[in-house]
């Protein structure tokens, strides 16, 4: 009981000091991301579109092409945001306000917990929100018609529901920014957090230029999945347990990294 009312309060302090921390950032995003979907809708009613159709080519990536260099930008911002947004939080607040806590408290795994289930909350948020605005602002101008996409059809290589494909869009996106976030945020505790974004943005980067499953990013794009690319056999499920499993991993190595840290 103890421990779990200590949970809370670290995790309470570490929602609020987050929030703090990164709302300019985020109301910067939240702008592009408004710009994004206003020109996106433009060019979803030129072709007739419906809203899922705005989803799709909102959040879809590019098909490989080893001869040219075809970049997903909108995939490559929302990326780049949510790390830039929550990767380097960790290794701020300790360096600023968190020592007391852990050395009063001298429970590391809470402290480590509450700072993982922060990105995981924080994760899950931004999403929502970034989701929320398509939907919203797709819905009023296009219709809230969630059926079928136009654009999903001209591309899928087998039969599947479209608003599956949308919810399998959503979702390996939550989870490929929970590694990448995860990634961050501990190389962040040894380096230099500059360097640590540095690092984080050129292993998002790499499934521009390399089509292999092992990839972290590579499980965001929905495009390089079986349902529109048989080329390297990449499953929705295999993107969850792999980007699950290497979350995991994260998260056990940035324990014994705090735990080993000289905090004095």
């Amino acid at each position: 009981m103890n421990n779990l009312k200590a949970f809370r309060n670290i995790l309470k302090l570490d929602l609020i000091h987050g929030f703090n921390f990164y709302k300019k950032k985020l109301i910067l995003f939240l702008v592009i991301i408004i710009i994004l979907n206003i020109g996106n809708i433009v060019a979803v009613r030129n072709y007739q579109g419906n809203l899922i159709d705005l989803f799709f080519i909102m959040y879809k990536d590019v098909k490989f092409d080893p001869t040219a260099l075809d970049i997903p930008i909108n995939w490559l911002i929302i990326n780049v945001f949510v790390i830039f947004i929550l990767g380097d939080f960790i290794s701020e607040n300790l360096k600023r306000d968190s020592n007391y806590i852990l050395l009063r408290s001298k429970k590391i795994l809470l402290y480590w917990l509450s700072k993982c289930t922060w990105i995981v909350v924080n994760v899950l948020l931004i999403y929502l929100v970034v989701m929320g605005l398509t939907y919203l602002l797709g819905g009023v101008s296009l219709g809230f018609n969630l059926e079928s996409s136009k654009f999903i059809k001209e591309v899928l290589v087998m039969e599947v529901p479209h608003l599956n494909i949308l919810m399998w869009l959503v979702i390996t996106y939550i989870f490929t920014s929970l590694a990448l976030v995860l990634f961050q945020a501990i190389i962040s505790i040894a380096l230099n957090s500059r360097y640590a974004f540095l690092a984080t943005t050129i292993i998002l980067t790499m499934p521009i230029w390399w089509n292999n499953k092992f990839l972290v990013a590579i499980h965001s794009m929905i495009l390089r999945h079986d349902y529109f690319n048989n080329e390297i056999g990449l499953s929705i499920a295999f993107s969850l347990v792999y980007t699950i499993g290497i979350s995991v991993i994260l998260m056990g190595l940035g324990y014994k990294l705090v735990e080993h840290k000289d905090f004095i």
